[in-house]
């Protein structure tokens, strides 16, 4: 006991609460377990890095670190997206979220018999709601996202990148 209380007195301890339905540890360990396991192949490992640290930082209380980490991981899965559905990737003067989902919009709605050919309205109703809502406004120095936005924002990105992971798994 005394040798534990002497250790417990150096180690460095956290108190972390579960995050609305989202366990503590699921959050802080493996936050990626979100996306289904047929998709996580598909959904780049970069991405589920970032919504691990999303999830991470979701945990501390840390809504505009965990907010910018899902962002990220959207960017990431959008850029897949976008190069599995356009055929290659962007020039570099048009690797921007605003342009690629210009693009994608076109691309949507084109007059095409085989719909599986082109991009989900819905993957981008999202993606301009998420870059309005979110996105936009946190570029400014002084925003702040709260905690229960980050906590809505997870939700939305999970089933944002996981329906991107769909389509892209389809074509």
């Amino acid at each position: 006991e005394q040798a534990l209380a002497a250790e417990l007195n150096r180690a460095p301890t956290y108190l972390a609460g579960k995050r609305g339905i989202y366990s503590t540890y699921d959050l802080a360990e493996n936050a990626e377990a979100v996306f289904p396991e047929s998709l996580r192949s598909v959904i780049p490992a970069l991405a589920q890095s970032e919504f691990n640290s999303a999830g991470r930082a979701l945990v501390f209380g840390m809504g505009t670190a965990a907010a910018v980490h899902m962002l990220r991981a959207v960017e990431i899965m959008l850029k897949l997206y976008y190069e599995t559905f356009v055929g290659a990737p962007a020039a570099k003067s048009e690797r921007s979220y605003a342009m690629y989902l210009k693009k994608l919009a076109t691309l949507a709605e084109e007059e095409e018999k085989d719909k599986t050919g082109r991009p989900d309205a819905r993957v981008i109703q999202m993606l301009a709601q998420i870059k309005n809502h979110y996105r936009n406004p946190l570029i400014t120095p002084d925003a702040v996202t709260s905690i229960d936005e980050a906590t809505q924002l997870f939700g939305m990105a999970g089933a944002l990148i996981s329906l991107m992971g769909e389509q892209v798994a389809l074509r």
